[in-house]
């Protein structure tokens, strides 16, 4: 599917904004799945993926996620590009840092999200924006995390494109590999057909 945009497509410096998720507008449900191919959107990383973080990341004041895109920690959801959150439990009016470790992911699930873009900004589930009058949905994979060092880490959220629900697509494996850059690293677990052959 083409999913080049018209001539709204704000462009360079001028793209970046802050967009705020809203009410979630379709039930979390049960990952597909798994299709042994990383370029497809219907392959969430599946249960027992490990995510490495290769670095510390600072968890702003009284926020609860980081957004990395583009393989950077950003300001905010930049909306033509998939992106990721890494979020935590709890929330403390000064900043906290999530250490580099490695996570194991224990449960997988999707979510369609309602994307509200309003002008002044409006704060949503932790993130703003500064556009006005349009309204698009992000389809997102939630990565839940376990690490006996940090267990107030709570999961790592992966969206596709901001886009009108008919067009908008779930990030493949090889998306938010991208998205986390040299931040973080995903590795798929190893079939059992292969484990087998290597052993």
């Amino acid at each position: 599917m083409d999913r080049t945009r018209s001539s709204n497509v704000p462009s360079g410096g001028a793209a970046w904004r802050r967009c705020g998720l809203a009410v979630a507008i379709a039930a979390v449900g049960c990952a597909a799945p798994a299709v042994v191919d990383e370029r497809s959107r219907s392959y969430p990383p599946p249960i027992g993926t490990v995510i490495e973080l290769h670095t510390d990341l600072t968890v702003p004041p009284n926020r609860a996620r980081v957004t990395i895109q583009r393989g950077a920690v950003a300001p905010g959801v930049h909306p033509f590009e998939t992106w990721c959150q890494l979020e935590v439990n709890d929330v403390f009016p000064t900043a906290q840092t999530v250490r580099a470790d490695t996570f194991t992911v224990y449960k997988v699930n999707r979510e369609t999200a309602q994307v509200v873009l309003a002008s002044p900004p409006v704060m949503v589930a932790g993130v703003d924006t500064h556009d006005g009058g349009s309204s698009d949905v992000t389809q997102i994979w939630h990565l839940w995390l376990k690490s006996p060092q940090q267990p107030n880490v709570r999961r790592l959220s992966c969206g596709g494109w901001f886009d009108t629900p008919s067009r908008a697509l779930y990030p493949s494996v090889a998306e938010i590999r991208a998205a986390l850059g040299e931040v973080a690293s995903l590795h798929l677990p190893t079939p059992p057909s292969d484990r087998s052959t290597n052993e």
